[in-house]
């Protein structure tokens, strides 16, 4: 009868270690892991991100591969978190309408192909003493160009280039989305860069 009850505590012994251990074992590998969950807010990204989308982020994915052009990324700017698209890489130039026509500047990348009607734009702007040109904008080293997928995005267009130590990670494409290629459905695509 001893043996019998002296199996019972050690089973009960064995089931509170695993009770006691298991959450602690959870909670540490959550923090060791490189990947991270947000919610999406806002419409910066629609139609790729949706407002109240879960996404997945890795933290450290740059730690090992070098940012790429059409990279999805969220990142730190103004103190607030932002879910963004890489547009432009250290090194790279690109066309963009340069205007402060609300009184803040403003680079808003084009296709080489509509080069000459921004330039004609800018033209016109400035025969009615506004500020508007094109101009051919190079990323500095350590920075991004970022761009939002959506029609009224703050990103680098508005705030410009940032530096790219404000990378939080890069944001991971779950199996319903379609973050980092072109889909054949996308309304999204990047202009041509020269």
């Amino acid at each position: 009868m001893r043996t019998l009850i002296q199996m019972s505590g050690r089973t009960e012994l064995y089931r509170l270690m695993i009770y006691l251990i298991a959450p602690f074992l959870l909670i540490a590998s959550a923090l060791a892991s490189p990947w991270r969950g947000a919610v999406v807010s806002g419409k910066s990204m629609y139609p790729t991100l949706k407002p109240n989308e879960m996404l997945v982020y890795d933290k450290s994915y740059y730690a090992r591969n070098p940012f790429r052009v059409g990279d999805v990324v969220l990142l730190k700017h103004q103190e607030a978190i932002w879910v963004k698209r890489i547009y432009a890489v250290p090194g790279q130039t690109f066309w963009a309408f340069n205007d402060r026509l609300d009184g803040a500047e403003h680079f808003t990348p084009i296709s080489p192909d509509d080069r000459h009607q921004f330039e004609k734009l800018a033209n016109g702007l400035q025969r009615e003493s506004k500020f508007a040109e094109v101009v051919n904008v190079r990323v500095r080293p350590g920075h991004l160009f970022v761009l939002g997928d959506g029609h009224r995005s703050e990103d680098s267009s508005s705030f410009g280039q940032i530096p790219s130590s404000q990378i939080l990670g890069r944001v991971m494409e779950l199996p319903w989305q379609h973050l980092h290629r072109k889909s054949a459905d996308s309304e999204w695509s990047f202009p041509s860069r020269t």
